[in-house]
């Protein structure tokens, strides 16, 4: 009896290590992934303004102008993924998944569209179809890094699946090699 209280204790301690080791893995990864994020948003506005006349940034597209260009070609998974894009910037999520999934219903073997898609039912708690629309990335483009690394962000904060996380972030650095996420 003792002994099985000891075994129990054992195991408790284990996965007790293994959820922080986890957690830190994570949280060194979020931190990694949210400052590479605002870099090439930051980047990419800086090259914005780089390329437009005297410096001067052009007018972007407002929610409206992008709802009649979706209306005006509805076949065009550009257009979506542009609308799409809006509405996640504006914290319109819902608004935003729901044209993601036109989008890849036009361009299925997009990864770009799938990744975001997957974002947003991540933000929206909606783990399932998250990792859902990860695993179809991962199975259209096995190479694909950074579908590891949310995937293993899914499983682990969504899906409190904490071994099926660390697999997928193993896969992810193995892919990656190099980089701000991989080295911490």
């Amino acid at each position: 009896m003792h002994g099985d209280k000891q075994k129990l204790s054992r195991r408790e301690k284990h996965k007790r290590r293994q959820k922080i080791i986890f957690a830190v893995m994570a949280a060194v990864l979020a931190v990694g992934l949210l400052g590479s994020s605002v870099a090439w948003m930051l980047g990419d506005t800086g090259a914005q303004i780089a390329s437009s006349p005297a410096g001067q940034t052009a007018a972007q597209p407002t929610l409206a102008d992008l709802q009649r260009q979706v209306q005006a070609h509805p076949h065009d998974a550009a257009a979506a993924a542009r609308l799409a894009a809006a509405y996640a910037d504006a914290g319109r999520l819902n608004e935003a998944a729901t044209a993601y999934e036109k989008a890849v219903a036009l361009a299925p073997h997009d990864g770009d569209l799938l990744v975001n898609l997957a974002l947003d039912y991540f933000l929206l708690g909606q783990y399932d179809r998250a990792a859902a629309r990860l695993t179809e990335e991962i199975r259209l483009h096995p190479d694909d890094a950074r579908a590891y690394f949310y995937y293993g962000q899914v499983l682990g904060y969504g899906k409190k699946d904490y071994r099926g996380a660390v697999r997928q972030l193993e896969k992810f650095i193995r892919l990656a090699k190099t980089g701000d996420d991989v080295n911490k």
